[in-house]
């Protein structure tokens, strides 16, 4: 599946491709894989924050409560990701910890 789509929406293409392989990282050597929407809700989150980066506008504060079952994991690949980008907060770190999170269940 192509995902220029998404890499287009960010209006960054080159910076979208290189945080969705920087996050496809995470996958290898696991068992674990994103299903196809799963990993195209991940292109377009990835999207997203390129655009809340670019545009200063970053997410409401978050009850990082509502995520004590992320795994540290997924939190840290999350936030190795956010940390490429200027101007988004931690919070946005937690959303984009269950991209990876969600394949414990798949």
């Amino acid at each position: 599946m192509g995902y220029g789509q998404y890499y287009r929406k960010s209006q960054n293409e080159a910076l979208c491709q290189k945080l969705h392989e920087e996050a496809n990282r995470f996958f290898i050597g696991k068992e674990q894989t994103l299903e196809s929407y799963q990993e195209e809700a991940l292109v377009n989150h990835l999207a997203e924050m390129i655009l809340r980066s670019a545009n200063k506008a970053p997410i409401d504060p978050l009850d990082k409560a509502m995520f004590n079952e992320l795994s540290n994991e997924s939190l840290e690949q999350a936030r190795s990701i956010v940390r490429l980008l200027e101007h988004l907060p931690d919070d946005e770190a937690y959303l984009l910890a269950i991209h990876f999170e969600v394949t414990n269940y798949n």
